[in-house]
């Protein structure tokens, strides 16, 4: 009745087992995507140190757009002071124009390197979810194998009570069967014995 139920317990517990490591076959397609997020964060690293080189670029065009632009404003100003004459006209007229340049230069600028300001922080959150889902994989892979684990361990366990149970029965059979040896060969003493008493007490 006890063997009945603790078969019984190890079956319920096999089944559980098997069903954990169905729940966990798309071991090798995870192994895969963790294979595969790494070459992206790889890729994502790339991408992102390019660029902040490309915005350090950008920034320190912008720099020496500015200072240019300080320095034709300071020009600008001097000709106004010095009056308009033709001359000065016409390099208002040329200062004017390039400081308007260099403004639209600046705008430029600055939307090139809001977007990949932009891109950097898209990247950043791309590389944290990485993390996370990688994290995610490393818990399901640490889960299987423990149910791997433990799937086998109890195998192994119930092989060694089995043989155990095989040893002592084998044990307790060879214990009997010394016995029964030993018995058989006190009758036959026994029995050799009467009959010796018996041939005496004929002849006398």
């Amino acid at each position: 009745m006890n063997k009945d139920i603790k078969l019984t317990g190890i079956v319920d517990n096999l089944n559980k087992k098997i069903k954990d490591l169905y729940k966990y076959k798309n071991f090798v397609e995870l192994n895969r995507k963790s294979k595969k997020l790494y070459e992206r964060f790889e890729k994502i690293q790339t991408d992102n140190h390019r660029l902040v080189q490309h915005i350090k670029q950008e920034k320190t065009n912008f720099e020496l757009l500015q200072r240019e632009n300080i320095e034709l404003k300071k020009v600008l100003n001097k000709l106004k002071n010095d009056g308009l004459s033709y001359e000065n006209k016409k390099k208002f007229y040329e200062i004017n124009l390039k400081n308007n340049e260099i403004n639209e230069k600046n705008e430029e600028l600055k939307t090139i390197i809001k977007n990949k300001e932009n891109k950097i922080i898209e990247i950043n959150n791309e590389m944290i979810k990485y993390k996370e889902d990688n994290e995610n994989i490393k818990i399901v892979i640490n889960n299987f194998t423990s149910n791997v684990a433990n799937f086998i361990n109890p195998e192994q366990e119930e092989k060694k009570d089995e043989n155990k149970e095989e040893d002592k029965d084998k044990n307790v059979s060879q214990t009997e069967e010394r016995g029964s040896h030993r018995k058989e060969e006190e009758d036959a003493e026994l029995e050799e014995e009467i009959e010796t008493k018996e041939e005496e007490k004929n002849l006398n």
